[in-house]
């Protein structure tokens, strides 16, 4: 199935479709339709419920589903109804999968929310689109990678950081929906338009040197290195260059990576090194101590060292490459439009989960 045969699909039974993701209304569900391409079409159809459905109704529903239909849960309320297969089937299946998953919800006592979430009131009278039309449902792959590789508490913060929002399609109030897309467009059109690259650059430095204060402080005094503490220099510097307002665009990437790399391969090295010195009472002049540690350390020494730390700066500036590449702002604005879009009446039915 092409995106085009999504989209005229998607037409033919009355959803909303922009860009790959359809939005509508099944059995009373409201739902969320992703389109999936490749070698191998997958649809995966979101449905945000108020809690997570048990196992108990999970592993019948599973075995009942056709060939190539599954079941998925990725985070607390989100149910993900996957279905792939040939394309003179996948349409077919999808159909009878729906069915068979909002007949098992509707047994079970388990609704859509209630409860807008831009106000957290009741009485809501519309349905919107969240996680913007590229969105895919579930965590962002890449990034929970990311995180297992660094592992412990640093990675379980990265994984959590760049991760990719819940989709769906979800009750609210057409008021809330439209007022929060007009100030949030404006405030994101601002920082577009009034972010400066100066600003962000004085705050990637700030940022940079609190990143490497613990690699810094852990050499100077255990005479070793942890080569992992440096993600923390890209992760501090992007987040310094955000804090001061810097420009939000694919040229902060560039700022972030030129002043994370030079702290990582120059500045801790001389600083630690400066603290040799102030630690047994010795201040010498920066601009001495600078030629002296090339003339004290042999090259080869000095590549090899730097080997590890720069692998985990890079690590960490890939996960500020993947928030660059789509700014805050961008994203902002191009989320505002798809909730707008997708907005359509909604009269909830049945008191079921309350």
């Amino acid at each position: 199935m092409t995106l085009e045969g999504f989209a005229s699909m998607a037409s033919a039974r009355g959803w909303k479709c922009i860009g790959s993701n359809a939005y509508g209304v099944h059995r009373n569900y409201p739902f969320s339709l992703y389109y999936n391409g490749g070698r191998v079409t997958s649809l995966t159809a979101t449905f945000r419920l108020k809690r997570s459905v048990s196992g108990k109704i999970v592993r019948p529903l599973n075995k009942s589903l056709p060939k190539g239909c599954s079941i998925l849960q990725p985070q607390q309320g989100v149910f993900n109804l996957v279905c792939a297969g040939a394309d003179e089937v996948l349409e077919g299946n999808l159909r009878t999968g729906m069915d068979a998953v909002t007949a098992a919800l509707a047994e079970g006592g388990y609704g859509p929310p209630d409860i807008c979430p831009y106000c957290k009131q009741r009485g809501c009278d519309a349905l919107a689109a969240q996680g913007g039309a590229g969105a895919r449902p579930g965590p962002n792959t890449s990034n929970v990678v990311m995180g297992a590789v660094v592992g412990g508490a640093v990675g379980a913060a990265l994984a959590q950081s760049f991760s990719t929002p819940a989709t769906g399609y979800v009750p609210v109030h057409r008021t809330c929906v439209q007022d929060r897309a007009a100030e949030g467009t404006a405030s994101a059109h601002k920082s577009l338009v009034e972010g400066s690259y100066g600003k962000g650059l004085l705050g990637a430095v700030l940022g940079a040197l609190v990143g490497a204060l613990p690699t810094i402080l852990f050499q100077a005094f255990t005479y070793s290195y942890l080569a992992l503490l440096s993600i923390l220099i890209p992760l501090a510097a992007w987040f310094g260059y955000k804090k001061l307002g810097g420009k939000r665009t694919m040229g902060a990437f560039a700022v972030v990576a030129v002043v994370s790399l030079f702290c990582t391969l120059f500045v801790v090295d001389q600083a630690v090194f400066y603290l040799m010195f102030v630690q047994e009472g010795i201040w010498p002049n920066v601009l001495e101590s600078v030629p002296y540690f090339y003339s004290y350390y042999y090259m080869e020494d000095i590549i090899l060292d730097l080997l590890y730390p720069l692998l985990w700066t890079v690590i960490g500036l890939v996960g500020v490459f993947g928030q660059c590449r789509k700014s805050k702002a961008v994203t902002t604005i191009e989320d505002a439009g798809v909730a707008l879009e997708s907005l359509q009446s909604y009269t909830p039915r049945g008191e079921m989960d309350l």
